[in-house]
């Protein structure tokens, strides 16, 4: 979760973000949790509730490319 990691990597309450030059982890990781590439990870990189805006564009594009591929190749 996201309090789980501001609290491994030392952010005070109440932070947007954790930047990559201030993650703690393996470098390979960052960009995994980063997932909209934006060089910082927050919480809405880690939430993955249909309420999340990222999840509602990637439920929709899916949608839109099932359509486009009818016979699943």
């Amino acid at each position: 979760t996201w309090d789980w990691l501001a609290a491994r990597h030392g952010l005070p309450a109440g932070a947007k973000g954790l930047p990559r030059d201030q993650f703690r982890g393996p470098a390979d990781l960052f960009p995994r949790l980063d997932r909209d590439g934006d060089g910082v990870v927050t919480p809405s990189d880690l939430d993955w509730s249909d309420k999340n805006t990222f999840v509602q564009q990637a439920a929709l594009v899916t949608r839109c490319f099932r359509r486009v591929d009818a016979d699943g190749d």
